[in-house]
């Protein structure tokens, strides 16, 4: 009998130890989300709710050059004159044109994109729009497209050239002035009603200082499709960064500045635009 109380009392006081380590046990709130940056493997509790959340996640970012031509470290120097048949002179005041739409492409074909979205004002209505636009510019290298969510080994971009008609026609002076859609000193909105051009270069025949020619592209989008020379490996957690070029030579290629006109020039431009820009 007596054995039996002691082993009671001593069942009793696990019990009571058990009860008091866990009212006073507090769970860990935290991101529970291994593909963020802030992922906490000792949390007990997501962060997230239909409201906020905690997670930090990667960027996906463009990292863009500007080489003369391929197979060379020659960078294009703008308002150096150039010449294609050492006869004829040009030289580039600017260059700006948008990316948007932008996917990643993994082994299987499946297509990945950024998480952003931003509201837009619309003549009549405002609607939020997936927010993944780069105005490319010879100033500028590095490029933040978004917040990208996935851990995959991808062999791929595809993007466009442009912009979707919910980007295009939009009132600009609403968007915060880092937003690339207001960016204005490249000249690239016409208006609620005309948009954006989408690609728009000014630049100098020969090397007289007479009035520049303007070539701009406003009227259809350009699929591109670019596919990687090596699997884009990161590691969990990190930004995702993808390499582009652009050959600003080979834009030219079959331009005779001696001939031909503006508008040809611009024709011919637009023709070699996909072949000008890579992934490395």
């Amino acid at each position: 009998m007596k054995k039996s109380l002691v082993c009671i009392k001593r069942i009793n006081i696990v019990l009571i130890i058990v009860a008091f380590f866990t009212s006073c046990y507090q769970p860990k709130e935290g991101c529970l989300d291994i593909n963020a940056k802030n992922f906490d493997v000792a949390a007990d509790e997501s962060c997230c709710d239909e409201e906020s959340c905690c997670c930090e996640y990667p960027d996906l970012k463009l990292n863009v050059n500007f080489p003369l031509f391929r197979d060379t470290n020659l960078v294009f120097d703008m308002s150096t004159p150039y010449s294609l048949d050492n006869k004829h002179y040009f030289s580039v005041d600017s260059i700006a044109f948008f990316l948007s739409d932008i996917y990643l492409i993994n082994e299987k074909g499946e297509r990945f994109s950024v998480s952003d979205s931003v509201l837009v004002l619309h003549a009549n209505d405002t609607s939020f729009i997936k927010d993944d636009i780069a105005l490319i510019r010879r100033n500028q290298f590095e490029y933040s497209i978004g917040k990208f969510q996935y851990i995959e080994q991808f062999v791929g971009m595809e993007c466009k050239l442009g912009l979707l008609d919910e980007a295009n026609f939009i009132h600009q002076d609403t968007l915060s002035t880092s937003h690339p859609l207001a960016n204005k000193s490249e000249k690239m909105y016409q208006g609620l009603e005309k948009g954006f051009n989408f690609f728009r270069m000014v630049f100098h025949r020969d090397t007289l200082l007479t009035s520049p020619s303007l070539i701009v592209i406003n009227d259809n989008m350009m699929d591109l499709s670019f596919s990687f020379k090596n699997p884009l490996n990161f590691d969990r957690g990190d930004d995702v960064f993808v390499n582009i070029s652009i050959y600003l030579l080979n834009l030219f290629e079959t331009v005779d500045f001696g001939i031909d006109s503006d508008a040809l020039i611009g024709e011919k431009i637009k023709q070699n635009l996909e072949k000008s820009i890579v992934t490395d």
